[in-house]
């Protein structure tokens, strides 16, 4: 049975929206409701009316009413995750229509809809290109390399715009392949629509990346640069904010709430009903466009306004971008892709590589889906910055003013890996966070001297930090967890995907010792391993 999944909120369903589900003709509809006054009950009255079955699944509200401690309200967006998940679940075939409620509730319907494989669309565009993250897409080590150095050009070309290069080109850098070699290579992501030839009678033919293809390259080019490359330790956050009516002091809001990070990308966005104009452009090009002088003096307040945050805080800036009149189609994702990567990587050839987080509080609709196959794609963590004052919130619902300070109310949201806790998939890499946490609540350490005088003449003669696990730990603990779990708990040979896998997602970070790595748990990764300890039995 053919099942659409979609959120409730307060924006006007329209009769062109109303049509769009006729086309699709889902067999059955559940209705996310956000909360009490949301559009849920009147949608069930047209759906009544159409003769199509439905129901209303309540989700955990966005608010801290009723919510006891800290813990339990930074697992709100684990929670609302969770819930999606049992209902999309049971769906044969599940459809996601995405575009309404909150940018949280968007990016976990996308997310949670993926990974069950659903069919994609947009409730203001067209059927989506889909993006499944946990799929073997080429089998072949050197195809999935041309299409991380397709990439990769892209941002060295950063300043002439080109997006796609000669087998030459592709062949020079890195020394990929042969030139003679690309076109086979080539072959497998040209089948599967990854990538496109260009012909011309004036040069040679050129290759670029298709909507379809540039998350996919995207994830084999980050998979490469964890394993190839040194430790990365800066951080880029890249937040989202409307402008216009001095609505960008919003995102100084929002920034000043999250952790501090090394660099910054802002991303401002607005809709213009005086212009038909519709793109992606640095902050520079935007005020020096003469089809945007409607609102020239309020970028040039954005800029002002980065500048002197910059200056007083000492962060540096990524080259902003600004997104004027945004569409839901695949011709303005594949711009919206290229335009972030290759500011990204731009900046870190001038400057250091970072590890990336997005900051999708204030992301635009439009544009939500695209923000959640790159940041997936490219395994960044993903935060959302729930309301902590008393007023109307993100989803339409009032709230009340909190009594948990500004950075507890900082969410971490679940990730492609994280899905997999959710899921109750008791896989190796997850196992690896379980080890950890028991690890840090004492269960390996029993064998306590019995008195004060053998605690110090057990004393090492060369004290080292040793906090955390090193590899061969995990691997030690792993086994003693069996004799008591069974095969729950396994642990596989290859340490470097399984590490870097949870490292990247921010589930475990580093501690240098004087031999080897040892790892600790991340806040993210300490609740992760708490809700799989409980999902799975570990108790």
């Amino acid at each position: 049975m053919r099942t659409l999944f979609f959120i409730a909120s307060n924006q006007d369903f329209s009769d062109a929206h109303l049509s769009k589900i006729e086309n699709i003709n889902p067999e059955n509809v559940i209705i996310f409701s956000l909360h009490s006054d949301d559009s849920s009950s009147e949608l069930q009255e047209k759906f009544d009316e159409m003769k199509i079955p439905n129901a209303v699944h309540s989700l955990t509200p966005l608010s801290t009413s009723g919510v006891e401690d800290v813990y339990q309200l930074r697992s709100l967006a684990w929670d609302v995750a969770k819930e999606m998940l049992n209902s999309i679940g049971e769906a044969e075939s599940p459809i996601v229509m995405l575009g309404r409620g909150s940018s949280l509730h968007d990016h976990l319907l996308w997310l949670v809809g993926n990974s069950f494989n659903s069919e994609q669309y947009h409730w203001d565009g067209e059927g989506l290109e889909e993006y499944r993250h946990n799929d073997v897409h080429l089998n072949s080590e050197i195809a999935s390399k041309v299409l991380g150095t397709i990439l990769e050009l892209g941002g060295k070309n950063y300043y002439n715009g080109s997006n796609d290069f000669s087998a030459e080109d592709i062949a020079a850098f890195g020394n990929v392949t042969e030139m003679s070699g690309v076109q086979a290579a080539t072959k497998p992501s040209i089948d599967r629509n990854y990538v496109k030839i260009n012909r011309s009678d004036l040069r040679p033919p050129t290759y670029e990346l298709t909507t379809k293809g540039f998350p996919v390259a995207l994830n084999y080019w980050k998979q490469d640069r964890k394993y190839a490359e040194n430790p990365i330790f800066k951080r880029l956050l890249i937040s989202f904010a409307r402008f216009g009516e001095k609505r960008e002091e919003e995102l100084m809001k929002i920034m000043s709430t999250i952790k501090p990070h090394d660099s910054y990308l802002f991303i401002f966005q607005r809709y213009l009903n005086e212009s038909d104009y519709s793109g992606i452009l640095t902050l520079e090009e935007a005020i020096e466009n003469d089809k945007l002088s409607s609102i020239h003096e309020e970028l040039e307040n954005c800029r002002k306004l980065l500048n002197w945050k910059k200056e007083v805080e000492g962060f540096e800036i990524v080259h902003p971008l600004v997104v004027i009149n945004p569409k839901s189609d695949a011709g303005f994702a594949l711009h919206f892709y290229r335009k972030l990567f290759n500011t990204i990587r731009n900046y870190e050839y001038n400057m250091e590589q970072h590890l990336w987080t997005f900051d999708i509080t204030s992301c635009m609709a439009s544009i939500r889906n695209y923000v959640s196959t790159f940041s997936v794609a490219s395994e960044s963590k993903i935060n959302y910055v729930l309301k902590s004052t008393k007023g109307k919130g993100s989803t339409g619902m009032e709230i009340s003013s909190s009594p948990f300070s500004r950075a507890d109310h900082v969410l971490n949201v679940p990730s492609s890996l994280a899905i997999e806790s959710l899921s109750s998939l008791p896989t190796s890499r997850l196992n690896v966070l379980v080890i950890l946490m028991y690890f840090q609540e004492g269960l390996f350490n029993k064998n306590e001297p019995d008195n004060e005088l053998d605690e110090l003449l057990s004393i090492p003669e060369e004290i080292v930090v040793n906090d955390g696990l090193s590899w061969a730990d995990i691997v030690k603990f792993g086994d003693e967890l069996r004799l008591i779990h069974g095969d729950k708990i396994k642990i596989p040979k290859n340490q470097t995907h399984v590490l870097e896998a949870l490292y990247s997602n921010q589930f475990i970070s580093r501690v240098n010792d004087t031999k080897a790595n040892r790892y600790v748990l991340t806040e993210l990764g300490d609740f992760v391993a708490n809700w799989l300890v409980k999902n799975l039995g570990l108790e």
